[in-house]
């Protein structure tokens, strides 16, 4: 019968997680036979076993029992076979030996330090005096580790802070809808601000609006003037109190005011002209085809549809709702 595959990955990530332990198990069992002959004093015997489970072009140890042929992976089993490897070479006299592991075992952890309780005075004293002399490799290191986990924090919380605007976005961007108004290019060339009131530049739109029906008011005003004044017969004359006649009108000065007001009026019509034109081509240029806005998500009404089943001998009637 095949497998499913969550059946088949769930037995590959047991078959790993073995490995693992078998692999753990088997690098403490060989620090265990070396500790046994530690503790029965055979120093050089210890020494040449950790010596090969310190030996980094060794393979890594795996299942079954590797009998010294494997190097040791696990960090904290490493520390403590390197301080046993430096107490068997220290009675053995092998003091650049001993030296070169406190150095390695000071790098990896530069706070170590060998209790008096579980090691000879002479192997503290051999870390003391190698403290001494990395002092200031050891600072650098203790910065730079420091520097680096600074730097850690600081990339976390960037990335947490990124992570939170992501959803508030998607929060965002859930609750809210985009509505698209698509604008007309005939509208845009409306005078009177209709154009600039499209493109949503309202004070455009007034100062177009309000020049344009100024120039137009005073265009037709001074039309319907010069209409007025060219209907006046210069030629009637009334009768004073005193028996004498005089013209109700100068002529001159009717014709002087007759041709001021046509000034006025080409002056007016060319403005409404000139601004209308204006206004017509910045609200051409400024036109954009669409207008995308953003307004809150409306809450869906709740649905409610009613359902019928029939089992043969009965029926069922319900309702199904979606709020």
């Amino acid at each position: 019968m095949p497998r499913s595959p969550v059946v088949t990955s769930a037995l590959a990530a047991l078959l790993v997680l073995g490995a693992a332990r078998g692999a753990l198990a088997d690098q403490a069992q060989e620090f265990d036979v070396a500790k046994a002959r530690f503790d029965r004093g055979r120093y050089d015997e210890t020494a040449t076993l950790l010596e090969v489970l310190l030996d980094p072009a060794k393979p890594p140890c795996g299942d079954g029992v590797t009998q010294g042929g494997c190097r040791a992976t696990e960090p904290d089993l490493i520390e403590r076979a390197r301080g046993m490897y430096v107490t068997c070479l220290v009675p053995l006299g092998r003091y650049d030996d001993a030296d070169a592991q406190v150095a390695l075992i000071l790098r990896e952890n530069p706070a170590f330090s060998p209790s008096p309780a579980s090691f000879p005075a002479e192997v503290v004293d051999r870390f003391t005096m190698m403290r001494g002399r990395m002092r200031d490799e050891l600072d650098a290191i203790v910065r730079e580790r420091a520097e680096k986990e600074r730097q850690k924090r600081e990339a976390e919380s960037v990335a947490r802070q990124a992570e939170r605007e992501r959803l508030a976005q998607l929060e965002r961007l859930a609750s809210e809808e985009t509505v698209v108004e698509v604008r007309s290019r005939w509208v845009a060339a409306v005078p009177f601000g209709v154009g600039q009131l499209q493109n949503d530049d309202t004070t455009l739109a007034i100062l177009f609006g309000a020049t344009e029906l100024a120039a137009g008011v005073t265009s037709i005003v001074t039309a319907v003037v010069v209409a007025d004044h060219a209907s006046v017969d210069t030629k009637e004359t009334v009768v004073l109190p005193d028996g004498t006649q005089q013209r109700v009108y100068d002529e001159l000065a009717l014709n002087e005011s007759i041709a001021q007001m046509k000034l006025a009026n080409r002056i007016a019509f060319g403005t409404w002209v000139g601004l209308t034109v204006l206004g017509v081509v910045q609200a051409q240029i400024a036109f954009e085809p669409e207008k995308i806005t953003k307004r809150p998500r409306a809450p869906e009404a709740p649905k409610v549809t009613p359902t019928v089943a029939f089992d043969g001998q009965s029926a069922m009637v319900g309702a199904v709702g979606q709020f």
